[in-house]
């Protein structure tokens, strides 16, 4: 009987062994990706791929920094439409996050830090914006699901913008009223400039 037991203990031991052996393996794995340069290339270039996949037009990450478990700097973000025109570009944003958040399906970014963005908002003549361009939504009607998916809960707390650009481009066509007051006011400035 001792025997047995002797061969249980060895069994379970050498269970225990192998179990604690794959835990410091996959450890090993998420901090190579999570702390090395190497780790936030493969995450750039999967978000980049990801990105460009969803979007009508391009996608550019420049580089990705930061312990990548608890925040993350992303730097040099552009987003341009199928023709090349800008619709944003920053030079850096820095968010920290919970890792239960994400495998929760839930964006909660906290103090976030925005620099230097230039957000371009442009409709042309007869045309629809840009971002309407950009990101098209699906026309499909889809059944309500209970599971959260992405973009189902996204919330920024304490968010800053550092030097930011906001552009808007419209056609404008005056009203026959602002154009006939503008006309009447430029007139008189005319003649008062000019007296006969």
């Amino acid at each position: 009987m001792s025997d047995d037991r002797l061969r249980w203990g060895r069994g379970l031991l050498a269970f225990v062994n192998i179990l604690l052996g794959l835990v410091a393996i996959a450890a090993l794995v998420v901090f190579v990706v999570t702390g090395t340069n190497w780790g936030h290339e493969r995450v750039r270039r999967f978000a980049e791929g990801t990105l460009n996949k969803m979007v009508h037009g391009k996608v550019k990450i420049g580089r990705v920094s930061g312990n990548l478990l608890t925040g993350i700097t992303v730097h040099d973000v552009a987003i341009t439409d199928s023709s090349g025109a800008p619709f944003v570009a920053v030079e850096s944003f820095k968010g920290d996050y919970s890792v239960m958040s994400l495998l929760r399906k839930h964006i909660w970014i906290q103090d976030a830090v925005l620099v230097r963005p230039l957000i371009v908002l442009d409709r042309p003549p007869n045309g629809v914006w840009n971002y309407q361009r950009i990101f098209k939504s699906d026309t499909t009607t889809k059944p309500k699901s209970a599971t959260p998916s992405w973009g189902d809960w996204l919330r920024f707390t304490n968010a800053k913008v550092v030097e930011g650009q906001l552009i808007v481009r419209t056609p404008w066509k005056p009203s026959d009223a602002w154009v006939r007051r503008h006309a009447t006011a430029r007139f008189a400035r005319q003649l008062a400039a000019h007296p006969a």
